[in-house]
């Protein structure tokens, strides 16, 4: 059994309605795509591996350098994505887990070909020390690099720069016990409380990050009134 190349568990597995269907599909016309190879491992084409190993057919693999120019070009992890973005519907929970990979893979790549592109500039000229679009390639702070990688990020899934850094924030901690513990009413407060007991109404707290929010809800004419402490 073939280990799967991590660039390929970017994908999920399909259901297993349609593996079965792939299998009577490879039981009745064989294996149609070549399963591919990168490192060792399989880039592209686990589900037909494994469709081909329950159909008792042996699969049949070409190296990913081996494929056209145009494939290779790009690396593996052009190449995964162009081949199944297009074939498949992924949820927005898919979605998140290819940019969280994908962007620090873009980052590193941009970065290292920075450092490539400055080593080649300081053999031919010591003065030398911008890329071929002007930027320096000394003293760069990683947020540029970030930002270029989300933005190749955004254009290789077919999503919007905004869906990828939402993507890669790290979602809020809940805060934990009572977040009024230990809180003082002011004075505003207590005689907005006893005008609004007195006229028979209820009182509505908001605790947010600029203070203190109270809505009176009573007896009064044109529904309720709202002020900040």
């Amino acid at each position: 059994m073939k280990e799967a190349h991590p660039l390929a568990n970017l994908f999920p597995s399909l259901s297993k309605a349609r593996f079965d269907e792939l299998v009577e599909d490879v039981k009745k016309h064989g294996q149609r795509q070549p399963i591919i190879y990168f490192e060792g491992k399989i880039l592209d084409g686990r589900q037909r591996y494994a469709a081909c190993l329950e159909a008792g057919i042996k699969p049949f693999h070409i190296s990913f350098e081996s494929l056209p120019d145009e494939y290779v070009r790009g690396g593996p992890l052009a190449y995964i994505l162009s081949e199944n973005l297009h074939r498949r519907h992924l949820r927005p929970s898919e979605y998140k887990k290819i940019h969280q990979v994908l962007v620090p893979r873009l980052q590193q790549q941009l970065q290292e070909g920075a450092v490539k592109r400055n080593g080649e500039a300081r053999s031919v000229s010591d003065d030398t020390k911008r890329d071929s679009l002007g930027r320096p390639n000394e003293g760069r702070p990683p947020q540029t690099f970030k930002r270029e990688a989300v933005k190749l990020a955004a254009q290789m899934t077919g999503t919007s720069a905004r869906a990828v850094y939402r993507n890669l924030s790290k979602p809020r901690p809940k805060p934990k016990g009572d977040m009024t513990a230990g809180l003082k009413p002011t004075d505003s407060i207590r005689k907005l409380i006893k005008r609004t007991e007195k006229n028979g109404g209820s009182l509505y707290i908001e605790i947010g990050g600029h203070g203190i929010r109270c809505m009176r809800m009573g007896r009064i004419r044109g529904g309720c009134v709202s002020g900040k402490t």
